[in-house]
């Protein structure tokens, strides 16, 4: 199994605050944004307050086959 690592998902999407953390511009800018304004952010501190934890197949495609 893999292990989620921080702002995967951010990173994967090319999230423009993402972005400005990884290149460190505007930093705290970019952080208070996503604490306080990124749904994706808001959800994944959902689950993890909530005792979910993320798991993928390692045998999923995305075409959906195995």
């Amino acid at each position: 199994m893999t292990e989620y690592e921080g702002r995967e998902f951010c990173r994967s999407i090319d999230c423009v605050m993402q972005i400005r953390i990884d290149e460190n511009i505007v930093v705290d800018v970019a952080k208070k944004y996503c604490h306080e304004c990124c749904d994706a952010y808001k959800f994944h501190k959902w689950l993890q307050e909530n005792g979910y934890q993320i798991v993928k197949d390692a045998k999923f495609c995305e075409c959906g086959e195995f």
